[in-house]
């Protein structure tokens, strides 16, 4: 996945940022807090089962992992309903080099190309008894859409009590995440 994330990109598309997803209060998202408390629910639906989007250029890679993709979906195992990837703990086996959609989590584009909170995400505890603002708790999710220099920008934006902002972001992830979110659209009728 390395090469995924880590090539250089030229290609970029304007997005709008919604000030206010960003300043969404969030526990802040750690190894200690996962193992303790949340357990990884955020890699599941709300019936607890399996929720990760593989984006078409990624299917190789978890493929190479063991994992299964069918219908743009990371596939559970036949033994239980969440991500093949989660350990027992909650935590991730893939957390270095995750799928895009879990790399930008809990960030996805809206059809008016506004970045936002996804709602799923709003409905979780790390969110109902959080005491930071989305965009500092999630900052490798920003620096893995908008690069270090605008993701920067976007950060200090916001920490000076900015509002919407448009930013610039590498096209590639733009379109999985766009993919993504016609893939659980779809997933939904």
């Amino acid at each position: 996945m390395e090469t995924l994330f880590k090539k250089k990109r030229t290609n970029r598309v304007t997005v709008k940022i919604s000030a206010k997803y960003m300043n969404t209060l969030f526990r802040e998202c750690n190894s200690v807090y996962v193992k303790t408390h949340c357990k990884g629910i955020c890699c599941r639906n709300s019936k607890g089962k399996l929720n990760v989007t593989i984006a078409p250029r990624e299917v190789r890679y978890i493929q190479s992992l063991g994992g299964i993709v069918k219908e743009g979906t990371l596939q559970p195992k036949t033994d239980q309903q969440w991500c093949p990837f989660q350990k027992q703990n909650g935590l991730c086996s893939t957390h270095k080099n995750p799928p895009i959609g879990c790399a930008v989590s809990p960030f996805n584009i809206n059809a008016n190309n506004t970045l936002i909170i996804r709602y799923r995400n709003l409905c979780m505890n790390c969110h109902k008894t959080g005491t930071i603002a989305a965009y500092k708790v999630f900052e490798r999710s920003l620096r893995v859409m908008f690069g270090k220099r605008e993701s920067n920008r976007i950060y200090l934006h916001l920490d000076n009590g900015g509002g919407d902002i448009m930013a610039s972001m590498f096209k590639d992830v733009w379109e999985d995440l766009t993919y993504n979110r016609n893939i659980r659209k779809n997933n939904k009728q």
